[in-house]
């Protein structure tokens, strides 16, 4: 079982990139050893660099920016001092909520928006 400091550990990437680097300078110096480990060694080589290249991968795919929302606050009016409605679309659908310090409310569905005519 993995302690909390080990898996904090294991989560900060300077961590892995260094048991990454370290597993495959090992791997390479046996490759480089006279005797039957070598083949083997090289085999674990190209398995540490493998391995990564996909987490090299996965952590630039993790960087990319999130999908733009389709949330638009069409208006909003304040109420008082913490408080308000407004009209959001969301999904090609209006909703009136109301705001204010204890949070969020949906108020009414107002459904999809009438077709505007040329």
């Amino acid at each position: 079982m993995t302690s909390p400091r080990g898996s904090r550990l294991l989560g900060d990437p300077r961590v892995r990139a260094a048991a990454l680097a370290i597993g495959a300078g090992a791997a390479l110096l046996l490759a480089l050893a006279p005797g039957h480990l070598a083949p083997t060694a090289a085999r674990a080589a190209l398995v540490v660099a493998g391995l990564g290249a996909l987490l090299a991968l996965a952590r630039a795919r993790s960087r990319r920016a999130p999908p733009a929302s389709d949330l638009s606050v069409l208006e909003a009016r304040p109420l008082g001092r913490d408080a308000g409605l407004a009209v959001v679309e969301v999904g090609g659908r209006r909703m009136l909520v109301g705001f204010g310090s204890t949070g969020v409310q949906l108020l009414s569905d107002l459904g999809s928006p009438p077709e505007s005519r040329p």
